[in-house]
């Protein structure tokens, strides 16, 4: 008898019942407003009757001390008062005190011309010596907080939202466990792939407010949380074994895709996604490269804050707010960021990354609240020298990144030189990140200039990687009630029947110079090939002309580049048209064309060709010479050919999977 009471005893206190809910929603309600209530776990404790109490005296509302009794009419005076005035009302974002954790004068100075000293970009005295700071997610809590609310603006039809859509029909498969390849530069194919399905498939849904691509979206994202996505082999083996860059970049997606159907999903799927993806945020927000001026510990800053404007978390918002206000502190006068304007040819690239981020938190903050981080200044300099710096950089890359550019061995020498950097980071600036700051501020002079030479009559999405989608579309200001696209509709098909493979690679386009329905072909592609338990990568690019009657190339090119190496010598006698194509100082590439005899395209002969290049480079060759058709079926396999920008390399590429297009050695 003993046992069964207490079985029934257990049993009822561990059944939620009415006042279990409505203390939930009320310890979420003042989270949301600010006042550490402690957990969102349903128990009425001290600090939640002293955040209750708290409330009341600061709203001025006419309510009784909270008990569990009236924990009911709480639930819905804190829900009516958030709807009325918002979560920013009580406790506003203090944009007026300075942060902690920040140097002294002398100390900053130093951390600016450390640069003059230094040998190499990370060898100076003062790097990875300040305090970190980081935003704390909780990793449990964030699916009991109500509902969640898209930290973007609410419009439709913009056309900054206009990208190619991503097949509906084919989404990414979970990845639970992550292999990486952590040498400088190199990607993980499938990852990549399906950030690019997510980024575009959420930008769609905010383009169209198609119900089955939204549906399909967030199916997507709960197979994913099933099978705990990422959940394995995300952080490097270095350091504090951070969270490597390109999985921020993948849950950045996954958290902005997230946000796009947020309004719309259950207290269950909210219970399956939030300690999933709550915890990859966590991970990412707490992650610590070797110093705290990092691009990437803004990009892990502006993750966190998204994510917690979405849950209702205030206290992680302060202190992502906080971070930013450092960043402003270690920033140098004229804009620059001391750590990352250091490394090499890469400096302005990884200036702009950090900028982004930073213009994104603030326009995240702005959307949410209303408040205007730009406004924080330390000695007059602010968010707004960066941009100014970023857009100096744009118009004389090479005068500006030498500025403070040294060598670097170890992130930036081997795209470029202080002298000569790598200009993609030029790319689609002006589109993406740079936009939303005209529109934030149009009265500033740089805005103007951002307006003025952004590419005219570009109607579509440009992605950012650090920001997880399009930003000028997350953020769009306007919106057309009139705009239709055609509907989503999923197809059933039969099974795709492909030969198999001899070898099993996974492929992704990386950068298209030439998108949609132009007939000019010109795209960077990243590839991997495992065989006999090994991998090894490659990077070409395809270049031609694509002629849609015929679904074939009219020209076709394939140009395997090369980093930091001799050019080879005697390219020329090869014939053929081969020859070399110079990127910069410290790149380029190997223009091998292709001719067609027969309805099949061939290489040339190897043997010249392979005897001048590298091992590795004369081994891309035989590869795509010999087995392009294994590229294609992989990437047709696995869906990262709906991602090619350009419409007629996407069919090409499909064509040359299905036997259509040959490929052979001549």
């Amino acid at each position: 008898m003993y046992r069964i009471c207490l079985a029934l005893f257990a049993l009822s206190i561990s059944i939620p019942t009415s006042s279990f809910a409505d203390v939930v929603c009320v310890q979420a309600q003042l989270t949301r407003l600010g006042l550490e209530p402690g957990p969102v776990d349903g128990l009425l404790g001290a600090k939640t009757k002293l955040a209750a109490a708290a409330f009341a005296q600061k709203s001025e509302m006419d309510v009784p001390p909270l008990s569990k009794v009236n924990s009911t009419l709480w639930c819905n005076e804190l829900t009516a008062y958030l709807t009325a005035h918002g979560a920013w009302t009580l406790n506003r974002i203090d944009l007026k005190t300075p942060p902690r954790h920040t140097l002294s004068e002398a100390q900053t100075k130093d951390l600016w011309k450390a640069y003059k000293s230094a040998r190499q970009c990370f060898n100076h005295p003062v790097f990875g010596k300040r305090p970190n700071f980081a935003v704390k997610i909780p990793t449990n809590k964030a699916a009991q907080f109500g509902m969640w609310q898209s930290p973007f603006t609410d419009i439709r039809g913009n056309s900054a939202c206009n990208g190619q859509r991503p097949d509906f029909n084919f989404p990414p498969k979970p990845i639970p466990v992550v292999k990486l390849d952590e040498a400088y530069g190199n990607r993980h194919v499938q990852v990549d792939v399906a950030t690019q399905w997510f980024q575009r498939a959420s930008t769609f849904v905010r383009l169209s407010r198609d119900p089955v691509a939204t549906r399909l979206l967030k199916n997507s994202l709960l197979e994913w949380a099933k099978a705990n996505s990422l959940g394995r082999g995300i952080r490097v083996n270095w350091g504090n074994r951070p969270v490597d860059y390109q999985m921020m970049t993948a849950i950045s997606a996954l958290v902005s895709a997230t946000a796009e159907v947020a309004p719309s999903l259950t207290p269950k799927e909210r219970s399956l996604i939030g300690p999933w993806l709550g915890k990859l945020v966590s991970q990412a927000a707490q992650s610590h490269w070797k110093d705290r001026q990092d691009n990437k510990a803004y990009l892990r800053t502006y993750i966190g804050l998204l994510w917690a404007l979405m849950t209702g978390d205030r206290k992680a918002v302060d202190e992502a707010v906080e971070v930013y206000k450092l960043a402003v502190h270690d920033m140098r006068p004229d804009g620059s960021f001391p750590i990352d304007s250091q490394r090499s040819g890469m400096g302005l690239h990884y200036g702009s990354f950090s900028t982004a981020s930073l213009v994104m938190a603030a326009a995240a903050l702005q959307q949410a609240t209303g408040e205007d981080l730009f406004s924080y200044q330390v000695d007059g300099r602010s968010g707004h020298d960066a941009v100014n710096f970023i857009v100096q950089g744009i118009k004389f890359p090479a005068e500006t990144n030498k500025i403070y550019a040294i060598g670097c061995k170890e992130g930036g020498d081997r795209f470029g030189s202080p002298g000569d950097p790598s200009l993609h980071f030029i790319k689609d600036n002006l589109d993406s990140y740079l936009l939303v700051y005209a529109q934030m501020y149009p009265d500033r002079e740089v805005s103007e200039w951002i307006l003025a030479n952004k590419r005219r009559g570009l109607h579509t999405a440009i992605m950012f990687d650090n920001v997880g989608g399009a930003p000028a579309c997350q953020y769009a200001q306007t919106s057309d009630p009139n705009f239709k696209t055609e509907p989503v509709v999923v197809e059933i098909r039969g099974p795709i029947v492909l030969p198999k493979p001899k070898y099993k690679v996974d492929a992704r386009e990386d950068l298209a110079h030439s998108k949609g329905t132009s007939p000019r072909v010109n795209s960077l592609f990243y590839a991997s090939i495992r065989e006999r338990g090994r991998t090894r990568s490659m990077s070409f690019n395809i270049r031609g002309s694509y002629l849609a009657n015929s679904q074939d190339m009219a020209l076709l090119e394939f140009v395997i580049n090369m980093d930091n190496a001799r050019e080879p010598k005697g390219l020329e006698k090869c014939g053929r048209g081969i020859r070399i194509d110079r990127y910069n100082s410290k790149q380029f590439g190997i223009v091998v064309p292709l001719r067609q005899e027969n309805g099949t395209w061939e290489m040339p002969g190897n043997d010249c060709l392979g005897a001048k290049l590298p091992k590795k480079e004369a081994s891309t060759v035989r590869f795509l010479a010999a087995n392009f058709r294994d590229l294609a079926i992989g990437m047709v396999q696995s869906g990262s050919v709906g991602a090619i920008k350009n419409d007629g390399l996407k069919e090409w590429i499909n064509n040359v999977a299905h036997g259509k297009v040959k490929i052979a050695i001549n």
